[in-house]
């Protein structure tokens, strides 16, 4: 993704910056059927976040036109697991939920969906969620007085008496 950022002047664009203009492609003729991955992580998680296919926001045709993971197997071995995960076929960071917590997984491609141009399969990023600091009751608090005190939530309830 190209750096997009909120200045006191407006809304900026900085070329420059291109960490999702890469990705992960297995590297093989046809669509990487079985190739695999290893993905190490800075800290035990027992989730990922998976931005599948090529996403390049100064390409946006890139997405269709490659093929992207549909079904892949991720599995451990310390502490060992297998699963399988399934991918809907939208941009997003797809959060993968693990069976126990790990410090490495191996990925492997089971089914892609197919690219409109390329055979290639691509993933752009993989990443673990950030860890929480604070309990989740205490973010939800947090996040509701700052709507509050922006006005938020009375634009909220006056919206919903005006919709009954």
């Amino acid at each position: 993704m190209n750096r997009i950022c909120k200045t006191a002047d407006g809304w900026e664009f900085e070329p420059e910056f291109d960490n999702f203009m890469r990705c992960w492609a297995e590297g093989v003729a046809g669509d990487g059927i079985g190739e695999w991955l290893k993905v190490d992580f800075s800290r035990d998680s027992d989730e990922m976040m998976i931005l599948n296919g090529y996403i390049d926001f100064g390409n946006m045709q890139a997405y269709k036109r490659n093929n992207r993971l549909k079904r892949i197997k991720v599995e451990s071995i310390e502490p060992a697991f297998s699963m399988e995960y399934t991918f809907e076929d939208y941009v997003a960071y797809h959060t993968i939920k693990m069976p126990m917590a790990t410090k490495a997984v191996k990925i492997t491609v089971l089914e892609v969906y197919k690219g409109e141009k390329y055979s290639d399969t691509c993933v752009t990023a993989i990443t673990l969620p950030q860890e929480r600091w604070r309990t989740k009751e205490a973010e939800d608090k947090e996040v509701r007085a700052y709507l509050q005190k922006l006005g938020v939530l009375d634009y909220v309830k006056a919206f919903k008496r005006e919709q009954e």
